[in-house]
């Protein structure tokens, strides 16, 4: 069951890129990878336009918050793949009921971990919580909304 479950969410995370990078290409020409949706890559995907690629991480929330939280341990992984040279950018896209939400996350200085308790595993609860280190993400000031209307 937890497996079917994140194949799953991976599989709506995929789904999403799949939308919304062409509405925020526009005219821009542009081309794009997806991770394997059984994978275990750091990052959903990589977008490359005009020699440039940025990596994309993603999260679907079934609950609105007005704070998002980043795991520090996937931030360290990112920024240590940015750091390879390879990749220009690195953005964190959260879609929740309310909407669709993407910040640039490799040009923020993060300088206040909080510890709270969370899943040990998303995609099981019965594992219960343990406390994590994570960066808080405020929606309004840190993330820009994508217009893009959801399915009924």
């Amino acid at each position: 069951m937890c497996q079917e479950k994140f194949h799953n969410a991976s599989k709506k995370e995929r789904e999403l890129l799949t939308k919304i990078i062409p509405l925020l290409m526009k005219n821009r020409s542009y081309d794009y990878t997806l991770t394997p949706i059984e994978g275990f890559d750091k990052y959903d995907g990589i977008l490359m336009y005009n020699g440039k690629m940025i990596l994309l991480e993603v999260k679907i929330r079934e609950k609105h918050y007005d704070q998002l939280y980043l795991e520090k341990i996937k931030y360290d992984d990112l920024m240590k793949i940015k750091k390879e040279g390879k990749y220009d950018a690195i953005y964190y896209i959260n879609e929740t009921p309310q909407g669709i939400y993407m910040a640039r996350i490799d040009d923020k200085q993060f300088n206040h971990i909080q510890y709270v308790m969370c899943p040990v595993a998303t995609m099981d609860k019965s594992k219960g919580k343990v406390r994590k280190a994570v960066y808080e993400l405020d929606v309004e000031k840190d993330f820009k909304k994508i217009g893009i209307k959801k399915p009924i």
